[in-house]
């Protein structure tokens, strides 16, 4: 026996939906992000970053800072500080406060930076050290984010494709049984048929 849905399911049911939905649209433009900022940064290095001045263990001036950018078919994340004293010679890429930034990318090979400290298959991570300055960085390759971004896009158009085919071939929306023997009411779990229009 079918249980008749409450009011509260219902609302349930709804809410999930949308958030799934928003899920998928926020993914396929994520996606889509990727998809055009992968190929520009092998020419362009598109980043955006936040710097705050303050002060470090010992007292001296430092400025903290933290970015997301773009690098040779890469994503990297980096975040660290460096001294009052390098405040006029690494430019606008580490103002203070939030900014964008866009400079000609490099054309060597990331992987054979001396920084780096571990690298395979795109992924690594790189760190500098020194008196005056100390950054750490994540390198996450475009074609990872690509594929990440695109399962939720993929199984939302294989669930479609399935329900639209169900639709097409008598099966019930609900569970998939086989409508053709009984076309007004699913005798699985009591959905009533779909009229699909002419």
């Amino acid at each position: 026996m079918r249980l008749a849905p409450t009011h509260y399911n219902v609302r349930v049911k709804r809410l999930l939906r949308i958030l799934g939905a928003s899920a998928v649209l926020i993914s396929l433009l994520l996606l889509l992000f990727t998809l055009i900022l992968w190929p520009r940064s092998y020419h362009v290095i598109d980043g955006i970053g936040h710097s705050r001045n303050g002060y470090d263990e010992d007292g001296s001036l430092i400025r903290r800072t933290r970015a997301v950018q773009t690098n040779t078919g890469h994503v990297v994340v980096s975040a660290g500080h460096f001294s009052s004293l390098l405040f006029d010679s690494v430019g606008k890429r580490s103002e203070e406060g939030l900014h964008a930034f866009q400079e000609t990318a490099l054309e060597d090979d990331v992987s054979k930076s001396p920084f780096i400290i571990w690298y395979h298959l795109g992924f690594g991570y790189a760190r500098v050290e020194s008196p005056l300055a100390f950054l750490k960085a994540w390198f996450i390759p475009c074609w990872f984010l690509t594929l990440i971004f695109s399962l939720l896009p993929t199984l939302w158009l294989l669930k479609f494709l399935r329900h639209h085919r169900r639709l097409t071939r008598n099966f019930c929306p609900t569970c998939g049984y086989d409508m053709r023997a009984t076309p007004d009411r699913c005798p699985e779990c009591g959905t009533p048929a779909v009229t699909m229009p002419s």
